[in-house]
């Protein structure tokens, strides 16, 4: 139980909430019981926790933290549009981060890519060496066939972490709708380096490819 308690604690420091609830101790012990049952998929048990700590959250860490662990576990349990809510007034409470608006961005990315392009941006401007809200706006710009925002996006995404597998791939797919394909054959060589499985990478690059070459044909 003690390791599990560190895990949670650690989680916490890592996603920004380090203060949240310290000078309360039997608070802060509340809220690491709800991250550990976050952590072991138990989101129902952790969502009751968190809604008794969210009445006293008054610091911005208590604020961001409860809001937080929140929003996972209301996503985790298919909650979408409760998740984006928590989301969405944690930020106006001013616990903003880039963690919180580039999780935001994802659950806005399949209904409303707008609303998704303004959370990536928002997640960009509050820390501009995270690269995974790069990646995000890479990957919608691919979705949305915007080729050349894409690769730029990708190309931060790596510049800042030269590991991410995610934009390697939108460069790979890219760069061979391009017809790059020199340059796609590096980029799927770092991707797969980076942990991508290559066979599933090989089908993105077709199937792209096939919708690049559909939507210019209807465009003819």
């Amino acid at each position: 139980m003690k390791k599990l308690f560190v895990l949670a604690l650690a989680l916490i420091m890592a996603l920004g909430c380090a203060s949240a609830f310290a000078e309360d101790p039997k608070k802060r012990e509340r809220l690491l019981e709800a991250v550990r049952l976050f952590d072991e998929d138990k989101n129902s048990a952790a969502l009751k926790l968190l809604e008794e700590l969210k009445l006293d959250a008054r610091t911005r860490d208590e604020i961001y933290a409860v809001g937080l662990f929140t929003a996972l576990c209301q996503n985790d349990l298919g909650m979408s549009a409760a998740a984006i809510a928590t989301y969405e007034d944690t930020a106006a409470k001013g616990a903003e981060t880039s963690q919180l608006y580039s999780n935001l961005g994802i659950l806005y990315g399949e209904t409303d890519p707008e609303k998704a392009f303004s959370a990536y941006m928002k997640a960009i401007k509050l820390d501009p060496q995270n690269a995974m809200p790069h990646n995000n706006v890479a990957a919608l710009m691919l979705r949305l066939g915007e080729y050349d925002g894409a690769a730029q996006a990708a190309a931060n995404a790596v510049e800042i972490n030269p590991n991410q597998h995610q934009a390697w791939t939108t460069l790979a797919i890219v760069t061979a709708i391009q017809k790059d394909e020199e340059r796609s054959e590096k980029c799927v060589r770092k991707a797969v380096e980076c942990g991508q499985d290559e066979a599933a990478l090989r089908g993105a690059i077709a199937h792209y490819k096939n919708i690049a070459e559909r939507d210019a044909a209807q465009e003819a």
